[in-house]
């Protein structure tokens, strides 16, 4: 929920369906569309069309902004109730409107209505004390015959042993979204101490009267008859069951009504109702009718009848009576039955309901019972097969291995064609089947989330997967997989499942992670490589495993003539190139001048792209990255040295760097070294290159088109394919950047116009494409610092938004494209719009000044090199890795052959352990089910680190120096300690403690320098500890809380030479507090400084920034609210969202993706938060920060 108008979308959900019975219904949303709605901790999520179709388009958010985006596949709505969701049944009202009713633990009711205008759940009534206990029981009526007939009304049953009937006469039942609906108790019936466990409702045939079954704790099912304006009286108790009846469904074929019972004594009972004319017909073909199939074998194996009757009882009605026998026993679980349900009626008709029953059982097993075994189900109308025949099991479905704790509910898919059939056990966890086309039933990838709360929530490095923990006693891997060029998130592993509740996780890299526990114990986990295998199959990676490092080649540009002294850097840029061993080259030029000559700049940035391409063609190697940068500052400036400090951050670690040794193009050294920790080397001019061209000399010998000094504007635009983006593009691309003061408009060619195109198997995908421009212009801007508003679009014909887009400055073409320039031109004028001025870069081609003449730079040329070489489509990057033994491992040092090949847990282990056969685990190529995620996921255990006294509470990581950091609970100050373990040294503890506070460390964070260690305690106070060599010595702290302090944590930093390192404390008090360090300062008894206070509504639970502008903050009530920085200094913040009751329990830990591969798929980079909390929901949401 949103309670401001900033539109927020809701990336994705993970969670859990309560654990009890009748807490799901798989709805009819419309003739497509259906849902699966379930109740989650005090909310309630619907799962559009689990079956996979396509979900529907939504014309609102959650905050009733327009949107284009579909609604997400897993939403969810929070309920007013104070405790748990109960007990849940869809109601469908006239005009096949759907409303909810729900019950919980507390007594209270609410009844929600659907509107197919907004696809959204509305309130329309809430009842705080509907029982003076839970609610565990709603009657409605369900079958399609009783839907349209039975009067406006439904029965709540609570443990307070009363049932209330509930009145929405046609008069009260709202029409419109905005007219409330308040039901009336219209009769309170006493159950004598009897709790009611289900209800069903059944409108009679060709009567005027209503039957309700009540399944009672008292072994029997009572049944209620009640005529219109009337009220419900007791008629019968049916005996049978041995122990509580847990289920009940009424369906309609007539002549005949069907209830089906399901009960913990592991039995099912079918139970025929009938009017007694059908009786007295019978009764004349035969005076003593012989018994049927069923009770024949009954009396054989209990002469005695004993258990077994199916003796007609009689229900009394205005005007007749209708007979109620027990027809069938059904024989098959090994425990509890918790639900059962008669098969829809997708034709609506009486006639045509199917013989076929699904149960659940907690003996891990869903049934699918039919009296015939062939796959066409019979009618039940038809006597021959479904009454005179055997009700057996058709299918077993389900794992008996499981360890799910069995399942707790049973549903069809509604009015479909395609059978299919969905459970969720006692884990929270949904599991779906679809029958196929051969009438095989196979297992489906559906939703999952922890069963009771989330503790804590780690991303990955690069943001391509995150880690949660819970309760529930598991950890969770949620990643993406792309399917169709479209990524959508799911569970795709559980790498480990403990003996205790687990409470903090942190990675150690990309595929290794420590966890703590409520034990005093850190575990290590390593992936498998059946998970690697996984990973890559699904495309979950979205940055690469291994990046190539650069090697860079700096200069200075001290005055305008040097813009042309690019044939002199032929030697150095050729001697970068041959010793390097990673096949990337950025060349680094900080242009000293006042102004950048445009002109100037394009002909050394041709000049450097010409030679260093030359060199890649001789070399017979097309898979060189070749990049230069410029910076607008001299060296030796303090802007220079902030922009190169965020260039050589963004690029580390730096392979080589070199300079010019001559003092014309020479670099300060002290602005390159504290950000790179490689030697400087530097390297010659070449002699016998052409001497300098003077500008104006220049200028004269370019064609008519080159001689433009400048030509800027707010907007530039440009097009191309882009396809393996290569020199060409990057030199079109660095110009339209010089020449765009606030927007850059790029226009990416779709494929559908490339398939003529040469080898166009080769051709990148167009998300591809985007995200590479995407990549490289953002780079560009980073050493230029420039904040461009960058927009990338797939165009589908010549112009592009070029011909449409009214507030367009600058068109920026190559000389081979310039006569596309009329055709813009022409249509702008068309259009009545203001021409755009004109800026033709030349084309890459070799530097006349060496032996390379013409070497030119074309995609086409790339794959029909890539074709020669074998190179398969999409194998580019990971070739050029592959070539390269100098590279950046953004994955653990284990190699593939080092790793497990997959893990299991030991009978009564308490963690996973590696297999020890060669044989490996599955590779999943699409999302792993239920099943498979419980099994066939797990991650082996590589290490057990000790040393803490009591329980764990957190752990953090730093992943420069490898060394882990954790907390456990105490009371007293020996307790409460840091430890420190160090990865590097086979995860040696540290010998001494940190210590510095008297109660439990709630909280531990290293900065993202790794200088500064934080902790927060229950004592009200945060320490800092400061790094010195081999150890952290105790630095800085403060009381600066009334009561505990439950989080703490450091802002993005680039570097800390460019920005003082900030933090925030989060306090039980309803404060968060912002604080930054002055390391420099005269002051060293307090080296910090309090920047600001944020005075919240409630008290705050966890904190995490987005940015060094961007603030969130969760609270204990579950909501979550989103600050921005509006003041220079930044003391001063304001408000700009709340989601309010994001969670419907405490926000136990927040943490904001960060930057990786992923944000090049996005024009305008969102910040995305993830949330864990009491509701056991894993959330996921993105908002604009512009």
């Amino acid at each position: 929920m949103l309670d401001m108008s900033r539109p927020v979308t809701f990336e994705y959900l993970s969670c859990a369906v309560n654990r009890t019975s009748h807490i799901a219904e798989w709805i009819q949303l419309h003739d497509v569309h259906d849902a699966l709605v379930f109740g989650v901790h005090k909310s309630v999520a619907m799962w559009f069309d689990p079956s996979g179709h396509e979900t529907p388009a939504s014309s609102t958010s959650a905050s009733n902004t327009t949107r284009s985006a579909p609604i997400p596949k897993l939403h969810l709505w929070p309920t007013q109730f104070q405790q748990l969701v109960h007990v849940l049944k869809v109601w469908h009202l006239h005009h096949d409107v759907p409303h909810l009713l729900m019950g919980s633990y507390d007594g209270a009711l609410e009844m929600w209505r659907w509107s197919a205008d907004d696809w959204q759940w509305t309130s329309e009534a809430f009842i705080p004390r509907a029982h003076n206990a839970s609610v565990t029981a709603i009657g409605v009526p369900r079958d399609v015959h009783s839907c349209e007939y039975a009067p406006r009304e439904f029965v709540t049953g609570g443990s307070d042993a009363l049932l209330h009937v509930w009145s929405c006469s046609s008069q009260s039942v709202s029409t419109s979204a905005t007219e409330p609906v308040q039901p009336q108790v219209v009769q309170t019936i006493d159950l004598c101490g009897a709790y009611p466990l289900d209800i069903a409702l059944v409108r009679l045939p060709h009567t005027q009267t209503t039957l309700m079954a009540v399944a009672l704790t008292d072994r029997r099912i009572s049944l209620y008859v009640r005529s219109d304006g009337g009220s419900f009286t007791l008629q019968l108790r049916l005996d049978g069951h041995e122990d509580w009846v847990r289920a009940l469904d009424f369906t309609v074929a007539w002549p005949h009504v069907w209830l089906a019972s399901a009960a913990q004594d592991q039995h099912v009972r079918l139970w025929k109702l009938y009017a007694e004319e059908q009786a007295a017909q019978a009764m004349q073909e035969s005076q003593t009718p012989p018994p049927d199939f069923f009770e024949a074998m009954a009396r054989e194996l209990m002469p005695n009848d004993q258990g077994i009757k199916t003796k007609t009882e009689w229900l009394t009605l205005p005007g007749e009576r209708w007979g109620i026998s027990l027809d069938a026993l059904l024989l098959g679980h090994d425990a509890w039955v918790t639900d059962v349900r008669w098969v829809p009626n997708k034709q609506g008709q009486e006639a045509t309901q199917r013989a076929a029953l699904l149960t659940s059982s907690v003996d891990n097993s869903v049934i699918v019972w039919t009296p015939d075994a062939s796959s066409d189900w019979p009618k039940l109308t038809d006597a021959s097969a479904a009454e005179q025949s055997m009700w057996l099991p058709a299918h077993r479905l389900g794992d008996v291995g499981s360890m799910s704790g069995g399942f707790l509910g049973a549903h069809w898919r509604p009015h479909a064609t395609e059978i299919s059939v969905i459970s969720h056990d006692r884990q929270g966890a949904v599991h779906l089947w679809k029958r196929t086309a051969m009438h095989k039933w196979e297992p489906q990838a559906t939703i999952s989330g922890h069963a009771g709360a989330a503790r804590d929530a780690a991303w990955e490095p690069n943001g391509d997967a995150f880690l949660t923990v819970g309760v529930d006693r598991t950890t969770r891997l949620h990643g993406t997989y792309l399917h169709d060029e479209t990524r959508s998130w799911h569970e795709l592993a559980r790498p480990q499942t403990h003996g205790y509740d687990m409470q903090a996780v942190s990675w150690l890299d990309r595929t290794s992670f420590v966890s703590a526990a409520d034990e005093k114990i850190l575990r290590v986990f390593a992936a498998p490589a059946s998970f690697l295998d996984s990973a890559n199959a699904c495309r979950m990676w979205q940055t690469s495993h291994h990046r190539r490092v650069t090697h860079v080649l700096a200069l200075s540009v001290h005055s305008p003539d040097q813009w042309y002294a690019g044939p002199k850097l032929r030697r150095a840029i050729e001697a970068v190139m041959t010793q390097a061993r990673s096949k990337c080259l950025s060349v680094v030029i900080w242009a000293g001048t006042d102004a950048i000559s445009m002109s100037g700049a394009e002909h050394l940035l041709q000049s450097v792209y010409a030679q260093a391409w030359a060199w890649a063609v001789r070399r017979n190697d097309l898979l060189w990255d070749i990049s230069v940068y410029v910076i607008p500052a001299s060296s030796d400036s303090e802007h220079g040295a902030h922009l190169w400090t965020q260039w050589s951050v963004a690029h580390a670690p730096i392979a080589s760097l070199s300079t010019l040794d001559d003092p014309a193009f020479d670099v300060h050294a002290p602005t390159l070294t504290p950000d790179v920790t490689c030697p400087l080397t530097r390297l010659p001019l070449d002699v016998d290159a052409s001497t300098t061209i003077d500008p104006a000399q220049q200028q004269q010998q370019q064609p008519q088109q080159h001689q433009q000094v400048s030509v800027c504007g707010d907007t530039a635009v440009l097009g191309g394919t882009f396809d393996h983006l290569h020199i060409g593009h990057k030199l079109l691309l660095s110009m339209a950047i010089l020449s765009a003061r606030k927007e850059l408009l790029v226009g990416v060619t779709s494929t559908a116009l490339l398939v003529n195109k040469k080898h166009r198997e080769y051709i990148e995908p167009l998300h591809v494409r985007m995200a590479h421009v995407r990549a490289f212009v953002r780079d560009q801007c980073t050493a230029l610092g420039k904040s461009l508003q960058l927009c990338v679009v797939p165009i589908s014909d010549p112009c592009g938004p070029a011909a449409t887009q009214p507030d367009l400055d600058v068109l920026v073409v190559t000389d081979e494209t310039v006569r596309g320039a009329d055709l813009i031109a022409e249509e702008r004028q068309k259009n009545a719009l203001r021409p755009l001025q004109l800026y033709t870069v030349r084309l890459v081609q070799g530097d006349n000044s060496t032996a390379d003449a013409s070497v030119k730079a074309s995609s086409t040329d790339i794959r029909e090199w890539l074709t020669r070489n074998n190179i398969k489509p999409g194998d580019e990057y990971e070739a050029a890795v592959r070539d390269s033994s100098t590279t950046t491992p953004t994955q653990p040092s284990l190699s593939l052959s080092e790793r497990a090949p997959s893990a299991h847990v030991p009978p009564l282990g308490l963690s996973n352990r590696a297999t020890e056969s060669d044989e490996q685990a599955p590779i999943f190529f699409t999302p792993p089910n239920p099943e498979q995620l419980q099994s066939q996921t797990l991650w082996p255990e590589i290490e057990k680190l000790y040393g803490h006294g009591y329980e764990l509470l957190s752990v953090a990581t730093d992943r420069t120096s490898h060394l882990i950091a954790s907390t456990c609970k105490a009371t007293t100050p020996t307790h409460a300690v840091v430890r420190l373990f160090d990865a590097q040294q086979r995860f040696q503890p540290w010998a001494d403690a940190l210590q510095g506070h008297t109660l439990s460390i709630t909280r531990v964070a290293f900065s993202p320098c790794g200088l500064y260690l934080l902790t927060v305690s229950r004592d009200r106070s945060w320490r800092l500890f400061r790094r010195a060599g081999q150890h952290y010595e105790p630095w800085v702290g403060e009381r600066a809380h009334a009561r505990v302090v439950w989080d703490g944590a450091w802002a993005p930093q680039v570097s800390e030479r460019t920005e003082p390192p900030m933090f925030a404390t989060a306090s039980r008090d309803k404060s968060v507090k912002l604080w930054r360090l002055m390391p420099n300062e005269q002051d060293k008894q307090r080296p910090h400084s309090l920047i600001a206070t944020l005075h919240v509504p409630d008290a705050a639970v966890s904190v995490a920034w987005a940015s060094a502008h961007a603030l969130a903050i969760g609270l204990e009530n579950g909501d979550v609210l989103l600050y921005v920085c509006v003041g220079e200094q930044r003391d001063t913040w304001q408000l700009q969202m709340r989601l309010a009751r994001h969670h419907t329990g405490a926000v136990h830990r927040m943490a904001c993706r960060p930057p990786g591969a992923w944000i090049h798929a996005h024009n305008r980079v969102p910040y995305q938060l993830l949330s864990v909390g009491e509701d056991g929901c894993t959330r996921l949401v993105s908002w604009d920060p512009w």
